[in-house]
């Protein structure tokens, strides 16, 4: 019987509530002191043991030398895992470390924000790039990695444009959806059909090509400066008038009034039409029987009809035909006076 067990029966002993209680303890106090100390046990030491081993009785953990009393009794001692750190198995990483606690290994993370060699330590005992945002140059911390920001984009709120020639949009430069970057707010208009006016309508980038400008009369036309404008006068038509929209409306092999250029007037004289043809001045007699003899168009036709054409010159005879071998106004009179219209 161990001593916490008789000491019991020694105080019930002492004030048994009635004579068979005291028999009952008594004989089982005896029957304890047989059975519980065998034969051969060994003598009993009078100096106090501090713990008791594994299978031993217990009220508390105290008792025991493991540390541990369950169901009253003391388990097993264990052996010690380690002293230090460093004997229990595996290796120290630059954000955690092996620590020896009560003979048993165990880790211990270092501090989140421990410097480590991609960042800091995020405290769960790996190194990461960051924790926070302060910890990255672009401002962002996503999943303890930093990521790209618009916010320092130096682009940001600057002025942009999109789009060419007509479609061309202002804006300004903001941050994308994802805030990765930045982009232009601006959106580029929508292409039209070119035409003659001096911009890129359909947007690609050259101005007025292709364009087909309205005919004009005996004239072709071309697209210049954002206009339509006369290029070129058909053979025998000049643009005369100056107008435009009349195209090249003089014909210069007919007309005496431009004939062979604009503003070149065909002289006339008495008795005279002046004419045009294939761009040189002529005349025509207007008077029935009136010649032009020495074919200048200033004195109209200056021979009557009493003279007659010879050699370049008008002779008007006097009762009798002109000489007709004998240039007229010559000096000779004989045998006929010759005079010179």
């Amino acid at each position: 019987m161990d001593s916490d067990r008789f000491d019991d029966l020694s105080r019930k002993l002492a004030r048994p509530r009635s004579r068979r209680e005291a028999l009952r303890l008594f004989g089982a106090a005896v029957a304890g002191l047989v059975v519980g100390k065998p034969a051969d046990a060994a003598p009993r030491s009078d100096k106090p043991k501090k713990c008791y081993g594994g299978g031993s009785l217990c009220t508390n953990a105290k008792q025991c030398c493991s540390g541990i009393c369950t169901n009253r009794q003391c388990a097993p001692e264990i052996p010690p895992e380690c002293t230090v750190g460093t004997d229990c198995p595996g290796a120290d990483t630059e954000c955690q470390v092996r620590t020896c606690t009560a003979g048993i290994c165990g880790t211990q993370n270092l501090v989140a924000g421990t410097g480590c060699s991609s960042g800091l330590c995020d405290g769960n005992g790996q190194c990461v790039e960051c924790l926070t945002g302060a910890d990255c140059a672009s401002g962002v911390c996503e999943n303890n990695a930093c990521t790209p920001s618009c916010l320092n984009d130096p682009l940001l709120g600057e002025a942009c444009a999109v789009g060419t020639g007509a479609c061309l949009r202002s804006g300004v430069y903001v941050c994308t959806a994802d805030g990765l970057g930045v982009v232009c707010d601006a959106v580029a208009g929508a292409p039209s059909a070119e035409i003659c006016n001096g911009i890129d309508d359909d947007c690609d980038g050259e101005v007025d090509e292709g364009v087909i400008c309205p005919p004009l009369p005996n004239a072709t036309t071309a697209c210049a400066g954002g206009n339509c404008v006369l290029q070129t006068c058909n053979p025998g038509y000049a643009d005369c008038d100056g107008i435009e929209i009349s195209g090249c409306e003089t014909n210069i092999n007919s007309d005496p009034r431009n004939c062979g250029g604009c503003g070149v007037q065909c002289p006339s004289g008495p008795n005279s039409i002046a004419i045009c043809t294939q761009g040189n001045c002529g005349l025509i007699c207007s008077s029935s029987g009136y010649k032009n003899c020495n074919g200048n168009p200033n004195d109209g036709c200056e021979c009557p009809p009493t003279g007659e054409c010879r050699i370049g010159a008008c002779c008007i005879t006097s009762g009798a035909p002109a000489h007709p071998t004998i240039p007229c106004c010559s000096g000779f009179t004989i045998p006929f006076t010759n005079t010179c219209a």
